[in-house]
């Protein structure tokens, strides 16, 4: 029975392997700590400060999307997330699963609603999880470094009580501030400091 059956791509030499729906909490458990094994040791994470499978399966459905254990793996790795990230990023992060897969999985995730596309004028694409409370889909402030580059989320900045112009109808707002981080303003200031003596 197909309907059955989850669909795992980008694994063992990207061969296609069909697991039992019971068994998708296992296989996500065995995925992941694949992935982690396989990350650089900069970047491992502990599963102790991942997100369960079951928060990801909960936000997953509630967004209307078909739960694949590579989907959860990939939110779950989102969800770890505090700043924004590029697709070049998650394939650092996941180099297990192909790069197809992860764009299609953030494309689905970007329909979805469950991620925001950032535009910092870089030229990159840039995305950050979606933590909206609201039913309605608004982006929060991002602020981007003149300095070292890094783009931020600003969660605590509402973006959606900019006023809607007269007579449109707004679907997302981006607002993008740029200036210095607080590391990048410290350097700065400790710099001119040491100049000044």
């Amino acid at each position: 029975m197909p309907s059955e059956n989850i669909c795992m791509h980008g694994f063992e030499d990207k061969s296609i392997h069909f697991i039992k729906k019971q068994n998708l909490q296992s296989a996500c458990k065995f995925f992941n700590v694949s992935l982690l094994n396989q990350k650089k040791d900069s970047m491992i994470h502990s599963t102790q400060n991942q997100p369960s499978i079951k928060e990801a399966e909960q936000l997953l459905t509630e967004a209307h999307i078909h739960l694949t254990a590579i989907r959860i793996t990939i939110l779950r790795e989102i969800m770890q997330l505090d700043h924004t990230f590029t697709l070049a990023d998650m394939e650092e992060r996941m180099d297990t699963i192909d790069k197809s897969t992860l764009f299609r999985t953030l494309t689905l995730f970007l329909q979805h609603k469950l991620l925001h596309e950032v535009d910092n004028g870089s030229g990159s694409k840039l995305y950050c999880r979606c933590v909206c409370n609201s039913k309605q889909h608004h982006s929060h402030i991002h602020f981007t470094c003149t300095e070292c580059g890094q783009t931020f989320c600003i969660k605590d900045i509402d973006s959606s009580q900019i006023p809607c112009p007269r007579n449109f109808e707004v679907e997302e707002i981006n607002c993008v501030m740029k200036g210095l981080c607080p590391e990048c303003k410290q350097k700065n200031y400790t710099q001119k400091d040491e100049r000044d003596i």
